[in-house]
């Protein structure tokens, strides 16, 4: 018994410093994967606002993410493709006017990490 003891001490050990070096593994790789969808993301938007369409200035689209803001701070009246919209202060939120529950988000004007979940997926995936 005295002999397997200092084992299972060491086994034990050498487990844990490998659970510590995957779990660092696994967030510099999580690191890295933002960091490249970000650049991804950078990349799309600085096409849109080239000289290829100097007109564009928002690209508002659903989103299936629930947002979190104020609804009172829903105030500027827009038409969007879809319909008339409440934008939110931030300008890059929108919620219809008849369904406060339908939410748009101007991916165009939107940095990677402001983006919903169903939205970074894309650049993430790619990543």
């Amino acid at each position: 018994m005295q002999l397997i003891k200092p084992f299972i001490h060491i086994i034990l050990f050498l487990l844990s410093a490998t659970i510590v070096e995957l779990t660092s593994s696994k967030i510099w790789f999580q690191g890295f994967v933002k960091n490249v969808a970000s650049k991804f993301h950078k990349n799309w938007r600085q096409h849109f606002f080239s000289e290829e369409n100097p007109f564009i200035k928002n690209c508002f689209k659903l989103t299936n993410n629930g947002t979190h803001y104020n609804s009172s701070d829903f105030i500027y009246p827009m038409i969007l493709g879809v319909g008339s919209c409440l934008v939110h202060r931030s300008l890059k939120v929108a919620h219809a006017c008849y369904n406060s529950s339908i939410a748009y988000v101007d991916l165009l004007n939107m940095d990677y990490d402001e983006l919903p979940g169903d939205w970074s997926y894309e650049n993430r995936a790619t990543a």
